[in-house]
């Protein structure tokens, strides 16, 4: 392509995603998923993660939030696996109601497809998580770091095993949970002001070679 290109990450409202100004301190960790039951969410790996930490007698909270393509089979799963601490009701809310309850979990999970698009993309939620100033846990992907570097996220394996270890250690340092909350909040608001002005003068640098034609 010889025309300019601008590349323009997706973010997420400010006005529907932002962070309470107070976080009150929880007995238990609360994790939350939410999305629409497509095989890009890989959310038979969360399940076996969830199971996995409920059997290592870890103390968490969890909430799927969605239904979709492939609900009914994740809620077969769900209950051959015998979850106690998970909620699964294969409802949608709305945005703004959604936008509440990331603010009310402490860890949001990203994808774990096994696709080359699972592999390749920038996760929405994980622009609205850390919008919330919330710790998002997701998928590898060479994607991600064009904008956001270690500190800001957990990444890791397409593996249950894997991400039960990294769910575990977040629990088990609320420093580590706190501090990447931060980071990637202010990832964020840099990634989005960055973005308005670049934006502008994108758009400032088309419209001065238009007139010149």
């Amino acid at each position: 392509n010889k025309g300019e290109l601008f590349v323009f990450p997706v973010l997420a409202n400010k006005q529907i995603y932002y962070p309470l100004d107070k976080e009150n301190k929880k007995k238990k960790i609360k994790i939350l998923f939410y999305g629409s039951f497509i095989p890009l969410h890989g959310i038979d790996i969360i399940l076996e993660t969830f199971s996995l930490m409920e059997k290592a007698g870890i103390n968490f909270e969890a909430k799927i939030i969605g239904t979709g393509q492939i609900y009914s089979k994740m809620k077969n799963l769900y209950e051959k696996l015998e979850l106690k601490n998970v909620q699964m009701d294969g409802k949608f809310i709305d945005e703004n109601k959604l936008a509440q309850e990331i603010r009310e979990h402490d860890i949001i999970l990203g994808i774990f497809g096994d696709s080359k698009k699972a592999k390749s993309v920038i996760p929405n939620k994980l622009y609205q998580a850390v919008a919330s100033r919330k710790t998002i846990v997701t998928m590898y992907s060479e994607a991600i770091f064009e904008f956001f570097d270690e500190k800001d996220l957990i990444t890791c394996d397409r593996n249950a095993l894997v991400l039960c270890e990294n769910l575990v250690n977040l629990i088990n340092n609320p420093n580590l949970l706190e501090s990447t909350a931060e980071n990637g909040y202010k990832k964020f608001l840099e990634i989005y002001d960055k973005t308005k002005t670049d934006f502008e003068n994108f758009i400032s640098k088309i419209d001065n070679k238009i007139e010149r034609k």
